[in-house]
Formats: structure tokens, C-alpha cells, sequence
């Protein structure tokens, strides 16, 4: 649950706001409990095993930039929704193609232009395998016809 600058964990710590960083290109902000909170709890153990000994709790939230903050506001709308749930049929066919079928995970080239020639072959052959696939239909049901 988040107050103004501090977070409450579930056994009722406050995690107060300590920095502010920049991590992969976004902002994110510390929120952090006391040691000697954390230490004198029993759920310690369970809250903080991860933890280095005598580390205390600490969340990272990101903040979202403006560009996501308006997709977010808009995924909101039922109609809008509706449409994002048809896009993923649609888009992302390829790329399960692409990852789950043909082992594809990055690219084997360095730099935006040799990268985009690779993407735009493996766009090219997955077309070319949706078009053999719809010729080959359909010369299956002209010869059952």
C-alpha cells in the first residue's frame, strides 16, 4: 500500500523513499525499511532470506513514462481491449513462429541496417511459408472438388 513518499509492507513496516535512479533508460524510485525494523521482526527470515544479512527491505517502482502512461490509460476501455486482444492473434503469429518453431532468438549481425536486412529476410520467409500454405490449400480443394 503506497502513502505519499513511503510504501507498507505486509507486516506494517513503512519502506520510506531513499533515491531515485535510472536503470536500462528508465527511472526508478528506492523505497527501503530500517534495519533494525526488519531485524526485530519475526517474519524477517521470510520477508528478507533473500537478503544479505542485516540488509533491509527494499522495492523498486518504475516510473512510467508518458507514452505508457497514455497506453495504460487507454488499455482502460473495454473497446480498446477488445482490439489490443485481436492485434495479438495477428501480430504476434510471426514471432511465436519465428521463436518457437525456427530457434530464432537474436540477431546473428551487428548494426540497425545488416539487423533490419535479417528481420526483413525472416519477415520475407515467413511470409513466403503462409503463402505456400494458402496455395497448397487451395489446390487441395480444387482437386477434392
Amino acid at each position: 500500500m503506497k502513502t505519499s513518499q513511503s510504501f507498507v509492507c505486509p507486516a506494517g513496516q513503512h519502506l520510506e523513499k531513499v533515491k531515485q535512479r535510472t536503470h536500462h533508460g528508465q527511472r526508478c524510485e528506492v523505497y527501503r525499511a530500517q534495519a533494525e525494523q526488519c531485524a526485530a521482526r519475526e517474519q524477517a527470515p521470510r520477508c528478507c532470506g533473500h537478503l544479505k544479512p542485516g540488509m533491509p527491505r527494499q522495492i523498486e517502482r518504475v516510473l512510467e513514462g508518458a507514452a505508457m502512461q497514455e497506453f495504460i490509460k487507454r488499455m482502460r476501455q473495454p473497446d480498446q481491449q477488445a482490439l489490443y486482444q485481436r492485434r495479438s492473434g495477428i501480430a504476434e503469429t510471426p514471432h511465436m513462429r519465428w521463436k518457437g518453431n525456427w530457434k530464432w532468438r537474436r540477431f546473428s549481425v551487428r548494426g540497425l541496417r545488416k539487423a533490419g536486412m535479417e528481420a526483413l529476410w525472416l519477415a520475407l520467409a515467413y511470409n513466403a511459408h503462409v503463402w505456400t500454405r494458402v496455395i497448397w490449400r487451395t489446390n487441395l480443394e480444387v482437386v477434392a472438388a
